[in-house]
């Protein structure tokens, strides 16, 4: 169960508060998001992911006076930055602001780099462009392969959130930092308020593992048996991260539970991320899975992409920046949920009316 805000610009506190970096913060009168964001410039990681496109769709879309958004990109499979970049708008869900305002495209400026790599890989000119430039910084890229070997998923989520604090201190006129982690980074706690919690593992512990023993699986597998997963204990690490650094940077966290296909706007049901539930749901409906070992009364919890991509936009413009890190859980067990066993029956449903069709899958169209 998650303990979540009804509206972020509600739940905003009034207020400053002064920390040893080198940006300012905001302080005044009520504004618009869109204003906040007018004149500005954002940097963004894992705009490439699901979450990350919705979200630049989203900036762009009712934020028209932004100045730019730079976007981390990593060169991959012979493509370079500016054809992955192509490749995120060639999908429908950017054919709405290319009839509209085709233009704001154009804001989008990719930055070559690596999440894994020190300094992510950015040339002189790129670092300085971003530290003279960037108001907001949005981390959000990482690895949500639960496959991935222990060492692997700590490099990429753990010490590439490192590397992005690390260069978001070099910003000189940095309003917020806000972070993309999950609503599950503390499952080993039944009810999960708006505050940061110690992690299961120590940082420090966990490096020294990796350092002794990252190679050697066996040992691994033992030191991570009494955590849920690899990928949630990361997200927990990343936090504790964030927590360590609070003092450096005008820090958010938000943490959106299952997200599933768009509910509203640009194009109610996009989806091009085969994972999680929408995978679940849709092998069932394809008979690939005949069982999900559960309770019919435990919570699926899901919330719409399109939910989490403003509430990420409303929390980088309004969020509050106390002595402590303001936490934005969004989800739906609190306010609206709904069981494994109905979102199945539901999905069922509308596959028999509609029918299912295997060129629709976005795991065969990429």
């Amino acid at each position: 169960m998650f303990r979540s805000i009804h509206c972020v610009v509600n739940s905003a506190r009034n207020g400053s508060r002064h920390y040893t970096g080198s940006g300012s913060l905001e302080t005044g009168n009520y504004q618009r998001v869109a204003d906040y964001y007018a004149g500005k410039s954002v940097f963004v990681t894992g705009a490439t992911g699901f979450v990350g496109k919705v979200f630049i769709e989203r900036l762009l879309s009712n934020c028209k006076d932004i100045e730019n958004v730079f976007v981390l990109i990593r060169p991959k499979h012979g493509a370079d930055t500016e054809k992955r970049l192509q490749k995120i708008f060639d999908v429908p869900l950017f054919n709405k602001l290319k009839q509209t305002r085709p233009g704001d495209l154009k804001k989008v400026i990719p930055i070559k780099g690596d999440i894994t790599t020190s300094q992510l890989g950015l040339t002189p000119d790129d670092k300085e462009t971003l530290a003279d430039k960037v108001s907001v910084v949005f981390h959000s890229a990482a690895t949500v392969r639960f496959i991935d070997k222990f060492q692997d998923m700590m490099n990429i989520n753990v010490e590439g959130t490192q590397r992005v604090i690390d260069l978001s201190k070099e910003i000189r006129n940095l309003k917020k930092f806000v972070y993309i982690s999950t609503a599950f980074s503390n499952s080993h706690i039944k009810v999960v308020e708006e505050k940061l919690y110690t992690p299961k593992k120590e940082l420090s512990a966990v490096r020294q593992m990796i350092r002794d023993h990252g190679t050697d699986d066996t040992k691994v597998n033992e030191y991570v048996a009494d955590v849920t997963n690899t990928y949630t204990l990361s997200k927990g690490l990343c936090e504790e991260l964030v927590r360590q650094n609070k003092e450096y940077l005008p820090t958010i966290i938000v943490r959106p539970s299952m997200v599933t296909p768009m509910y509203h706007e640009p194009l109610p049901g996009w989806v091009d991320s085969w994972v999680a539930a929408t995978a679940v749901f849709s092998n069932l409906s394809r008979g690939l899975n005949p069982y999900i070992y559960s309770t019919e009364d435990v919570v699926c919890d899901l919330i719409p992409v399109d939910y989490v991509a403003n509430l990420i936009i409303i929390a980088g413009a309004k969020g509050a920046i106390t002595d402590d890190i303001s936490v934005y859980n969004i989800n739906s067990s609190s306010e609206n949920p709904i069981t494994w066993k109905d979102g199945s029956d539901l999905y069922l449903e509308q596959s028999k009316r509609l029918g299912y069709c295997k060129y629709n899958s976005p795991t065969l169209n990429n």
